[in-house]
């Protein structure tokens, strides 16, 4: 739990900042707002795992519930980078071959 601020500023900020410097038309691709919204929530129950194991560390007990919140985090992050980055790299592709098709008139 001491290092819970980590999730939300490292991946979310630092994650967020990089894609809007590299990829600034993120936003405007299409059904990419399903894959924001699975890297959030991969985020938040990153963000619950860690806050409930401080509970659970504080109060002295344990359950083995635990790791399903970090592995169904780590999976969501996964699936939504993956997601993203293969509609970054198919919008790129149509992009370059519409640009190859139709020669500047």
């Amino acid at each position: 739990m001491s290092l819970l601020f980590l999730y939300s500023l490292l991946g979310g900020t630092l994650v967020f900042s990089l894609l809007w410097f590299f990829a600034p038309e993120a936003a405007y691709i299409p059904h990419s707002r399903l894959f924001f919204n699975l890297y959030n929530s991969g985020i938040a129950a990153l963000m619950t795992g860690s806050l409930l194991k401080g509970v659970m560390d504080i109060a002295g007990t344990s359950t083995p519930y635990m790791i399903v919140y970090r592995l169904l985090g780590w999976l969501l992050v996964g699936i939504s980078l993956t997601g993203f980055i293969g509609l970054h790299g198919a919008r790129e592709r149509h992009s370059s071959t519409s640009a190859k098709a139709y020669p500047d008139s």
